[in-house]
């Protein structure tokens, strides 16, 4: 199954959780509409989603999925 992401970095996210959030969806349209309807999102390759989590929660991409984070 495919994972596609993006990140929503509208001010609302960012004021109440100090970055960006990441946030991933199984299927492309779900995910496309949630960009075309947010300013601030945009989509995300999962190379650029595990950089961004190691960088932001401090841990990896398949662990922050299992805990939740995303």
């Amino acid at each position: 199954m495919t994972t596609f992401y993006a990140i929503d970095r509208s001010l609302d996210v960012v004021s109440g959780r100090g970055h960006p959030e990441i946030m991933a969806w199984h299927r492309r349209a779900t995910r496309d509409g949630f960009v075309k309807a947010t300013p601030a999102a945009h989509r995300a390759t999962k190379a650029e989603a595990q950089v961004l989590c190691k960088e932001w929660y401090g841990m990896s991409l398949v662990l922050a999925l299992a805990k939740g984070l995303i």
